[in-house]
């Protein structure tokens, strides 16, 4: 059941009502990338021990940059449920995006997970990237979601806008967003290496250099520049209408694996709704897609966001089996 559900996840999250392009053929959505989920969900299940998950997008306002309400719901959800199956985690983000993510923390009950801020100017950055590489070596994996990386170098894009992080309007955020694309190097540089995995919706994410630009320009929607998309690959990309979707999918997978569906069951939509509330109340987090301070994410009525979250909860409640234990991870590896 564990295959067949995680494939049935994957399709859940492989819309797209924020009308980015990625996924708006339907021939893509059955086929295009798919799998990620599920080699992603079983290597964690597998090879997991110490995770750091990084998130936090930085959206420029008037009164200054916040972070958007797409990533931090979705990460704390996955630390928690990745926490209940005895995994170390930490939670990675920038200086302008820190609030966010520590609130989400708070809200989700992780106050005792370490919240990592990066800052955003670059040689102050090189000096934190090199202090947490010390600190950090026994990682297994590094995850990024909806975290902005730099675009490609090729000469087809304007000179001003290669190598730079951007949003979806095309706009250069270098300056609202340290460089965390760089901790990739901590696995270059580490004996064992880790293992990444990037969850994005739009193509300038974190993980999105693992597709040819080219795949990715040719489909973002027509309001879209075409040099957004993101030159850093990592080893899984999950690809989701909206980033927290998939950081959902990712949680509900892992745990099926396991039997352990019903950690995913305690994220109820009162829940989420409440998390999303508090973030904005605070004024910590904004819509990044319609650049308000409302609880809405993406720019999505609340039918279409929690309309993908009830067919994770209903996929997780169908494979729930709790007259059954809990299998090893050597018995998960033996299945698969």
């Amino acid at each position: 059941m564990p295959v067949e559900l995680i494939d049935r996840l994957e399709l859940a999250i492989r819309r797209d009502p924020g009308r980015r392009g990625l996924l708006a053929n339907e021939a893509d959505q059955e086929s295009w990338l798919r799998g990620e989920l599920g080699h992603a969900a079983r290597d964690l299940v597998q090879h997991g021990t110490e995770i750091a998950i990084v998130t936090g997008f930085a959206i420029p306002m008037p009164e200054g940059p916040v972070a958007e309400t797409d990533g931090p719901p979705g990460s704390v959800l996955l630390a928690d449920v990745l926490i209940s199956l005895s995994l170390r985690v930490l939670l990675v983000t920038d200086e302008i995006c820190g609030d966010a993510v520590q609130s989400a923390a708070d809200s989700a009950g992780l106050r005792g997970v370490p919240v990592e801020r990066c800052p955003v100017d670059p040689d102050a950055a090189d000096d934190w990237i090199a202090a947490f590489q010390e600190r950090s070596a026994d990682l297994s994996h590094l995850m990024f979601i909806e975290r902005p990386g730099p675009s490609h170098c090729d000469s087809t894009i304007p000179e001003e806008h290669r190598g730079r992080c951007h949003n979806m309007r095309g706009e250069v955020i270098d300056s609202i967003t340290a460089p965390l694309h760089r901790l990739l190097a901590v696995g270059r540089r580490s004996a064992r290496g880790l293992r990444s995995i990037g969850i994005g919706d739009g193509g300038n994410e974190i993980g999105m250099g693992r597709i040819p630009r080219e795949e990715l320009a040719k489909r973002l929607s027509g309001s879209q520049p075409t040099w957004i998309p993101c030159s850093i690959p990592t080893t899984w990309t999950i690809l989701s209408g909206v980033s927290n979707w998939g950081a959902m999918a990712l949680a509900a997978a892992v745990a099926s694996l396991l039997n352990r569906s019903d950690l995913v069951l305690t994220w109820t939509e009162l829940r989420q709704r409440a998390l999303l509330a508090d973030l904005v109340q605070q004024g910590l987090a904004v819509d990044g897609m319609a650049r308000v301070c409302r609880p809405t994410v993406d720019g999505l009525s609340d039918h279409e966001y929690f309309d993908v979250w009830r067919e994770i909860e209903r996929l997780s409640r169908q494979g729930q089996t709790t007259s059954k234990p809990s299998p090893a991870r050597d018995d998960v590896r033996r299945e698969s």
